[in-house]
């Protein structure tokens, strides 16, 4: 996933947009009847068919798969829109950012060998690089803790053309570091980037080659590799952005841009396997019980808060009470989320061949997820407010100690009289997304339910902090005065 602030706020205002004028996607609705399912399978299918029909998708492949075996895997829609070649079990997406688990276990199958360590810094095993976070660690880089600015912003991501290593590493090399390495949290794609680096330099292969043989190979990931648009990819999808006149083919980036933070190609299958294999209990001679640990151990940041993003390059989420596992994904044209629920052995998998989707694949797995545990949906019945009560919340709320891709500041606004989000301080003139109320200080995202904030009051009444589940991900700020 090439994350960034501006796509995100996009996306989850486009999809407020469809929200409000009640227009759910460019294709129409279907006005068939559907029967309540009965089993968990037939439960799935319905879920997931009900998100593509209502939603705004090229293509969508889901799995779901418990001890190893499919639940269900679904597919909907194209992978190529202008040739009608429709979306099935061997359709190949670009992951995006799911690449930066990939790359967190390379660096750690490396650790293990000895050929690297936590605290290795970029400058030792890079000495060429002259960037200011030339001494942040190994362990920094996978923890997204290093304070090393993203090189990815609008003017990149817009330029689509072709990169060499050296040029990418211009990108962000020269700038200043956004914070004492160690300090906060503050996902970034140059620290993916960096890690690529160091591999190809311990190893004297290249990042898709090691991929290749000491990770796809070893699981069985046939449909797993590094995305060269000059070869030939049996079955590979097309993406595609989403605008208000309907779907428009999205640019290829060089795959040099992306590299080790988001260049990947697979399938929910594959993704599944690696999630087992890596995290849980799916037995590998690739992945030790050392290894494994080490995936899911934490960084502890000042004032002893443990971060949710571990030294795997993956998060670690309370779901429902259960611990998940976790990484979204978001490239040109491709969006998409696994989650896999370590304590179950169960690994959902969504993948779109679109930018701009809604419901956000990370809503559907959430979705998913509950229906194979045996969980109940949330319900969400919205309560009154007036401008008064909305007021209690509005303005800003600094961030700490993790900072929200890209902004450590998060600002509300009364707007037609509710409440309204909006990434950064707040600004009655900046878009917004509505917020919908219900109850006891607590809102959620009227772009998606899975984005909950709820509000404390101190003894005077008083609203002081914030604390916000974005997909599973906490985030907590101060009110400011």
């Amino acid at each position: 996933m090439l994350v960034r602030k501006w796509s995100l706020v996009a996306s989850l205002l486009l999809t407020s947009a469809f929200l409000t004028v009640g227009c759910a996607t460019p294709r129409e609705a279907s006005q068939s009847v559907i029967e309540v399912p009965q089993t968990v399978e037939e439960r799935l299918e319905g879920a997931a068919r009900t998100a593509y029909e209502g939603g705004a998708y090229a293509g969508l492949s889901v799995g779901v798969y418990r001890n190893g075996d499919a639940l269900f895997e679904g597919q909907f829609g194209e992978a190529n829109i202008e040739n009608a070649v429709p979306v099935d079990s061997r359709t190949v997406f670009y992951v995006g950012s799911i690449t930066k688990p990939f790359t967190g276990l390379a660096a750690n199958l490396l650790i293990e060998e000895g050929a690297l360590s936590l605290s290795d810094t970029v400058g030792q095993i890079l000495p060429g690089y002259q960037g200011a976070g030339s001494t942040v660690t190994v362990a920094q880089l996978l923890s997204q803790t290093s304070g090393i600015p993203d090189y990815v912003d609008a003017a990149v991501s817009a330029s689509f053309i072709p990169y060499s290593r050296e040029d990418v590493l211009a990108l962000f090399s020269g700038k200043p570091l956004v914070f004492t390495p160690g300090e906060r949290w503050q996902y970034s794609n140059s620290n993916a980037y960096l890690l690529g680096l160091i591999i190809e330099a311990v190893t004297g292969k290249t990042y898709g080659e090691f991929i290749s043989e000491r990770v796809a190979a070893p699981l069985g990931l046939a449909s797993t590799q590094f995305a060269d648009e000059t070869l030939i990819v049996p079955h590979r999808a097309d993406g595609y952005f989403l605008s208000p006149n309907g779907y428009l083919n999205a640019p290829k980036y060089d795959p040099l841009l992306p590299f080790s933070a988001g260049s990947l190609l697979s399938t929910p299958g594959d993704i599944a396997k690696f999630a087992r294999a890596a995290y849980g209990s799916g037995q590998s001679e690739l992945v030790s019980n050392n290894v494994r640990e080490r995936l899911l151990s934490p960084v502890v940041l000042p004032g002893g808060l443990e971060s949710f993003y571990r030294l795997g390059s993956v998060a670690l989420l309370s779901f429902e009470g259960r611990r998940k596992v976790s990484h979204a994904g978001l490239t040109a044209g491709f969006t998409s989320h696994f989650g896999y629920y370590p304590d179950d052995d169960l690994v959902v998998v969504v993948l779109a061949n679109g930018s701009g989707v809604s419901p956000h694949p990370a809503h559907i797995e959430a979705e998913l997820a509950r229906i194979a545990l045996g969980l109940p949906q949330p319900s969400i019945s919205a309560e009154p407010i007036d401008e008064v009560l909305a007021g209690d919340f509005s303005g800003d709320y600094k961030l700490a100690p993790a900072m929200f891709f890209g902004t450590d500041v998060f600002g509300f606004v009364v707007r037609d009289g509710g409440l309204a989000f909006q990434f950064g301080p707040s600004s009655a003139s900046d878009p917004a997304i509505p917020l919908v109320y219900i109850g006891e200080d607590v809102f959620v995202s009227a772009a998606d339910s899975e984005h909950v904030f709820s509000f404390r009051r101190n003894e005077a009444g008083d609203v002081v902090s914030l604390d916000l589940e974005f997909y599973g991900m906490p985030f907590s700020g101060a009110h400011q005065p």
